[in-house]
């Protein structure tokens, strides 16, 4: 009784986790206490769950994020089609780590970014290899001459700002009025031009069975047509200063201008029908003005004229 019971202060508050009625407390270490919600230690309170206030909710990871940003990456340094195709998966998984509102919605907007240039620069990439693939269609069949030419048409168009590309026409400039189409010629005959750079001239556009040429054919035309004309055909006398003399003279015709100038080239190579026995391959140049399927021209070599109009 000396040692657990006191009857001014009930039992001992010294005992080591027995009652004091005047604390209604245990003082025992983190021991009960009803005046502080049952616990004396308030960070061990069962309903707090935390020393600093309410349980938190664990943020989202950003693994989305991380993966927009690496395949964005990828997609910009492959530089290809299949860059092209990681950026579209970059993009997808960049808008998907901002819906789930990942932590770090950083990485995400950084993957989207770097995906879209990887998606341009892919895009961007393959329309050069088209183009590389048709231009070299396009002058894979030229001579040393005629590739110089081509470069410096080239040329002139970016300066002018009037380049559309490459047609894929071998063998000639880039403009070709005559292909695919035929050309009535004055008399009963008429030339057939093919976009595989063949022709066929009937004597009788009734009869295309006898007395015909065949063959391959070149067109130059505008700037390229008169430096034809002039350097490579200089023997047979049409000057370049002639040629500018033309134009002066008929400066007030929208048809003879050097924009108009065509010069078609036909490589005959075989004759069908009457005097074939006889024939031997050679090439007529014909030099004149072409518009809107109507060509005025001359046969360089014979000074005779003639004039092409387009039936089709």
């Amino acid at each position: 009784m000396d040692n657990n019971y006191n009857q001014d202060n009930g039992y001992n508050s010294n005992s080591n986790g027995t009652y004091n009625p005047n604390n209604g407390n245990y003082y025992q270490g983190n021991g009960y206490n009803p005046n502080n919600g049952g616990y004396n230690n308030p960070y061990m309170a069962p309903n707090q769950g935390s020393p600093y206030g309410q349980p938190q909710k664990p943020e989202k990871g950003c693994g989305f994020g991380i993966a927009a940003l690496i395949i964005g990456i990828l997609s910009m340094t492959l530089c290809c089609v299949g860059g092209s195709l990681f950026g579209i998966i970059g993009i997808i998984l960049g808008i998907v780590a901002l819906c789930r509102k990942e932590s770090k919605y950083g990485l995400a907007i950084g993957g989207i970014v770097t995906s879209v240039f990887g998606v341009l620069i892919g895009i961007y990439m393959l329309m050069c290899v088209i183009f590389a693939g048709v231009a070299y269609d396009e002058i894979k069949d030229m001579d040393e001459r005629e590739l110089e030419q081509w470069l410096e048409e080239r040329l002139e168009e970016i300066e002018n700002g009037n380049f559309d590309g490459f047609d894929g026409t071998a063998g000639t400039t880039s403009e070709n009025p005559f292909e695919d189409h035929s050309f009535q010629c004055g008399d009963s005959s008429a030339i057939y031009f093919y976009d595989d750079g063949s022709y066929l001239w009937y004597q009788d556009d009734s009869d295309h069975n006898d007395n015909y040429y065949s063959g391959t054919y070149d067109v130059y035309m505008g700037s390229a047509a008169q430096k034809y004309i002039t350097e490579d055909l200089a023997d047979l006398g049409v000057t370049e200063q002639e040629l500018e003399d033309y134009y002066e003279r008929n400066s007030d015709s929208d048809f003879y201008t050097k924009e108009n100038l065509c010069c078609l080239i036909l490589h005959n190579e075989y004759l069908v029908g009457e005097d074939s026995s006889e024939f031997e391959p050679h090439d007529t140049y014909y030099m004149g003005y072409m518009d809107d399927g109507y060509y005025d021209a001359a046969n360089m070599q014979s000074g005779n004229y003639a004039a092409f109009v387009q039936l089709d």
